[in-house]
């Protein structure tokens, strides 16, 4: 089987439901995961959810396992206008339903807050 396995627990949520791993690759990208499964030279792999959705709707693999360390992403910037920018575009982007449509259409997680906004203190 190959995993590309970033985070231990990982590897134990893995094993809890398949019970049995025989080999371990360690692939540098997921690119490379995709054409070992691919090439019927592993068995499995991992990827974030986006990822692993994409594949799904191309019809390449089915999603086994999803939202396993859900996490919220975050944009850096250096320069506060074009933060705040940023900011109003992707809740105007929530408001008018297309930032819910696209990741459902990834299944993966958003945001609990009904709009985005800086967190601290943010560019100078």
């Amino acid at each position: 089987m190959l995993f590309q396995i970033r985070h231990g627990i990982i590897f134990r949520v893995i094993q809890y439901f398949f019970r049995v791993v025989n080999q371990w690759l360690a692939l540098p990208a997921l690119s490379q995961a995709f054409q070992a499964l691919r090439a019927g030279q592993s068995d499995a792999a991992t990827s974030i959810d986006a990822t692993a959705m994409f594949m799904q709707v191309r019809g390449d693999f089915t999603r086994a396992i999803s939202g396993v360390f859900p996490q919220t992403a975050c944009f850096a910037f250096a320069n506060k206008p074009l933060a705040e920018a940023v900011v109003g575009a992707l809740d105007t982007l929530k408001k008018d339903g297309f930032y819910d449509k696209l990741l459902d259409q990834y299944g993966v997680l958003k945001i609990e807050e009904p709009t985005f906004s800086i967190k601290g203190p943010g560019p100078a």
